[in-house]
């Protein structure tokens, strides 16, 4: 995963919204949700669990938050 799929992530976590975080990040809400499913496919799990709103973070996903979180913190720097 490289620093702008991670951020991609990262804000829809935060956001909780797909349509808020393509607002955000400047990017149409239909890239966003193609970039988030090759993601999701690199990775070899759902990152998001979409059956309701707001999305929620999968296990998987938050593992993979966490997993990428230092590196994150010292690009934004």
């Amino acid at each position: 995963m490289d620093f702008r799929e991670l951020q991609y992530v990262v804000t829809v976590a935060d956001c909780r919204n797909i349509t808020q975080a393509s607002k955000e990040l400047f990017i149409s809400q239909p890239s966003l949700s193609h970039a988030l499913a090759q993601i999701e496919k690199e990775v070899g799990a759902k990152l998001f669990d979409r059956s309701h709103q707001p999305l929620t973070l999968t296990d998987a996903g938050g593992s993979t938050l966490r997993r990428h979180a230092s590196f994150f913190a010292k690009k934004r720097i």
